[in-house]
């Protein structure tokens, strides 16, 4: 799961500006960071945090960002 979470805070952080100010529903740094903080401070991971994200947080961004995918993809 939490290599799950770094890549998708690594695709984030490489979407346009204007990609993610059209979706500002979407917390994109927060994603970002999340990823920062894996990667560049691995062994300070809370990983409480981490179960929680993925447990409370990590559904309801999934249903935000279906919809969004399909509009893209149409386009």
């Amino acid at each position: 799961m939490l290599q799950k979470l770094t890549v998708m805070g690594e695709a984030a952080a490489h979407l346009s500006s204007d990609l993610r100010d059209a979706y500002p529903e979407i917390e994109w740094k927060l994603i970002v960071g999340l990823r920062n903080v894996v990667v560049h401070a691995y062994f300070s991971v809370d990983w409480a945090s981490i179960w929680q994200t993925a447990v409370d947080d990590l559904p309801g961004l999934l249903q935000k960002l279906g919809p969004i995918l399909t509009e893209l993809q149409e386009e």
